[in-house]
């Protein structure tokens, strides 16, 4: 029988300017909670601003929120992360890309730092498990080093099915190993009257306009550089970021001659704010750029929900704000390199492969068709999206059967 209290302790919280890395945090509680929901769950949070705090509390009154470093140096850990470890039934690790190592560097801070807690559990004879992971890369020698401790998991779910093959044919062999949907997708934090208030007062009608998110190669700040995020595009870098606004604005046009409707570019990350100001909106013709809004303005994850799913269609090349907007069975459009990892093939799983690209190897005009067959056939379109939601519910039961039998067994 699964504990009427059970105590779950769940690491979190990536980042506080990407609306995806904040989204996972409520998202995954909001799951939790529809099965248990006399939860004690401790919410440990890698990175955590007082705006998304408030936001969690408002929503999640009971849930408790520590944060702080397992390891730092030789400093001790924490007294409340070692009282969250001893309190626990089970750990869960929540989504995203962090169980990897050779994707984008060679760096093994990272990924020992994410594998201590799970070596902790095993020490503690605490039962965990992944929630909705994408494993893109295990470069030798560290499947060594993961395999051994996560082979212990209770359960790990991959948010799309190429990263359990990619699990399977690796040979790693924990209890459960499935497909459970990215964390996000349970999302219901919402600022319905902050939304309104913002698109009425930039000439947005809900259910009338395409929502747009961009990606560049440029720096998170003026002081960093990561592979990603570089503050010196390279040569490759530059012209990726040549081909990715042009197919923005292509979509963009198109959208706004054919449809008369207006576009809002929002941003998943604060850094996108002002490339779309500086490298997308200058691309536009003059009678295009007089009907695009852009969100100038950083948001939390409940505004940006509140938004996305007030939107007519939705178009990105980063997935998690496409969630949001999918969670309202808005239809969306995900456009994406390749190279960024296995994430974007969460859409092929629910179903949505005909609007799911790699913007590196698509045409422009693709793109922009795709766009508008589905603002011509909206009603169809509609359906079909809230069969693609509704398959991410159905998994999301399976998760919390799972995550249940793991409880009683403890």
């Amino acid at each position: 029988m699964t504990p009427t209290h059970p105590n779950i302790l769940l690491r979190t919280g990536w980042a506080t300017q990407n609306v995806g890395d904040v989204a996972h945090t409520p998202g995954t509680l909001c799951t939790l909670y529809s099965r248990f929901p006399d939860a004690e769950i401790t919410v440990w949070a890698n990175h955590l601003n007082e705006e998304i705090r408030t936001m969690l509390w408002k929503r999640f009154p009971r849930v408790k929120i520590i944060s702080g470093n397992i390891y730092d140096k030789e400093k001790p850990c924490p007294p409340e992360i070692d009282a969250a470890f001893e309190a626990a039934d089970l750990f869960i690790f929540n989504s995203g890309m962090a169980m990897n190592f050779g994707l984008f560097n060679f760096d093994w801070n990272g990924p020992v730092y994410n594998l201590m807690p799970l070596m902790r559990c095993i020490e503690q004879g605490i039962p965990f498990g992944i929630y909705g992971q994408s494993f893109d890369r295990f470069a030798h020698p560290s499947v060594s080093l993961f395999k051994p401790i996560l082979d212990q998991a209770a359960f790990i779910f991959t948010r799309e099915t190429h990263s359990e093959k990619y699990l399977r044919e690796l040979g790693f062999d924990a209890e459960v190993i499935e497909f459970g949907p990215d964390g996000a997708f349970g999302i219901d934090t919402r600022a319905d009257e902050k939304a309104e208030a913002w698109l009425s007062g930039h000439g947005l009608e809900a259910g009338e306009f395409l929502i747009m998110n961009i990606r560049t190669n440029t720096p998170v700040s003026p002081d960093s550089d990561s592979p990603l995020n570089p503050s010196r595009p390279t040569p490759q870098q530059q012209q990726e970021n040549e081909k990715w606004l042009q197919a923005c604005a292509t979509v963009i046009t198109r959208w706004v001659r054919v449809t008369g409707r207006k576009v809002l570019i929002a941003p998943e990350a604060f850094k996108e704010i002002e490339a779309a100001m500086t490298l997308l909106h200058p691309r536009l013709p003059e009678d295009v750029a007089s009907r695009v809004v852009i969100r100038d303005s950083w948001w939390n994850a409940d505004e940006a929900l509140s938004t996305f799913t007030r939107a007519r269609v939705a178009f990105g090349v980063e997935p998690h704000t496409l969630i949001m907007a999918l969670t309202g069975c808005v239809p969306i459009v995900h456009a994406r390199p390749l190279r960024h990892g296995r994430k974007g093939w969460m859409f092929e799983d629910l179903g949505l492969g005909g609007w799911l690209f790699d913007i590196d190897a698509t045409s422009t005009e693709t793109l922009s068709n795709t766009v508008l067959e589905i603002d011509g056939n909206y009603t169809r379109a509609c359906h079909q999206a809230q069969r693609a939601y509704e398959r991410v519910q159905t998994c999301q039961a399976r998760t919390l059967d799972v995550i249940a039998k793991t409880l009683e067994t403890d």
